[in-house]
């Protein structure tokens, strides 16, 4: 699944020693308000099944949803709160072999926050680094906003 992505956790950066990011952002369920990848809008009806449209966060931990049926959990996330734009970077900390492989080189993007929205850039192959927040025709880069979701997970 190309654009599975985020969660959090509040710890030191080993390789920066920068300060923790603050577990209170993202805590909670965030919903998926638009999404591009190479250029193309994901969710233009009809929108494939399985598509990944809830991104919950539980004391450090991101799951990921579509609708009701979950599709990964046990994701972290670190934020460079300190970069510009921010960075982020996901890896997978379960036990799913599998999971293990596809995460080996972590998901790696840049983000903003405004207000309740959430806006993040990455390539799902964990070797780019988005420097600019789109998703160009071809690109492979996922471009996606997030709003807080009113509903408690």
């Amino acid at each position: 699944m190309q654009g599975v992505v985020l969660a959090i956790a509040a710890f030191f950066s080993p390789s920066t020693g920068r300060e923790p990011v603050v577990l209170d952002r993202l805590e909670g369920e965030w919903r998926i308000e638009s999404w591009i990848s190479s250029g193309v809008d994901r969710l233009v009806p009809p929108v494939a099944a399985g598509t990944p449209n809830r991104w919950v966060f539980r004391r450090g931990i991101m799951s990921i949803y579509s609708d009701q049926t979950l599709l990964v959990t046990d994701l972290k996330i670190v934020i460079d709160e300190k970069a510009d734009p921010k960075t982020f970077t996901v890896t997978y900390v379960g036990e799913d072999e599998n999971l293990q492989l596809r995460y080996r080189q972590g998901v790696r993007g840049i983000c903003k926050f405004e207000g309740g929205t959430w806006v993040r850039c990455f390539h799902p192959d964990g070797q780019q680094i988005a420097e600019k927040f789109e998703s160009p025709a071809g690109a492979g880069f996922n471009l996606q906003v997030l709003k807080r979701s009113a509903a408690k997970p």
